[in-house]
């Protein structure tokens, strides 16, 4: 178990959020939430992962509420579905800057606070199978490729200091996410997974915790690919 220890979780109100928070609360995880608006899964810091200055406000005041923080999980992202010739700058903007900025400021002001403290650490991001087999939606895309290499370098930069950093790709997963992607691509994209479905949302918060557990301590910038066995 995990009593006393805190991880702090972004993207809490939606639904991998929401299965997340319940995984490692049922684990004995003390659970801090940032999301732009309150959820029902723990209790929430309301951050805007757009800007950067709330970032470093909002995180600092965790720090100060909660001193030692054990792990970090980048979960929030946005997906909007869009095509090439469709995406506005805004949209770039804001896909860029939840699913890549956001996580990488992140990691920087949790893996500072466990170094300085003395701490063993662990963050855990993430990614997509879209990531590594772009979809519709490149700009989405491309922030999670970028998500994932993060993940191996500061995987090799911080391991000895005590922070491991990993992820996991998911393919899609059930819920208002995968509903964006248009059809005839959505019903086209189970068929092709092997497993014929979607993940369910605990499947995916099953592996996130297992990563910050001991049993994955000598992980570090590793990837799981949960995509119902598309590679």
């Amino acid at each position: 178990m995990n009593s006393n220890k805190n991880v702090v979780v972004t993207g809490v109100s939606g639904t991998l959020g929401a299965a997340i928070s319940a995984n490692l609360k049922g684990s004995g995880w003390n659970v801090i939430g940032i999301d732009r608006q309150p959820s029902a899964s723990c209790k929430t810091v309301l951050i805007d992962l757009t800007d950067a200055s709330q970032i470093r406000t909002g995180f600092q005041s965790i720090i100060d509420d909660y001193g030692d923080l054990h792990a970090l999980v980048n979960n929030a992202g946005v997906f909007l579905g869009r095509s090439w010739d469709d995406v506005t700058d805004d949209e770039t903007s804001l896909t860029l800057g939840v699913n890549l900025r956001a996580p990488l400021l992140l990691s920087t002001l949790f893996a500072k606070n466990a170094i300085a403290r003395g701490l063993k650490a662990s963050i855990v991001n993430v990614a997509s199978v879209a990531g590594r087999e772009p979809g519709h939606d490149i700009v989405y895309a491309a922030s999670k490729a970028a998500l994932l290499q993060a993940t191996r370098g500061l995987g090799r930069q911080l391991a000895g200091q005590g922070v491991r950093v990993n992820a996991v790709a998911p393919g899609v997963i059930e819920g208002p996410m995968a509903d964006r992607i248009p059809e005839p691509g959505r019903s086209a994209y189970r068929q092709r997974t092997p497993m014929q479905r979607f993940a369910d949302p605990a499947e995916i918060a099953s592996v996130i915790s297992f990563l910050l557990s001991p049993d994955a301590s000598y992980m570090t910038g590793a990837v799981i690919d949960a995509n119902g066995g598309l590679f």
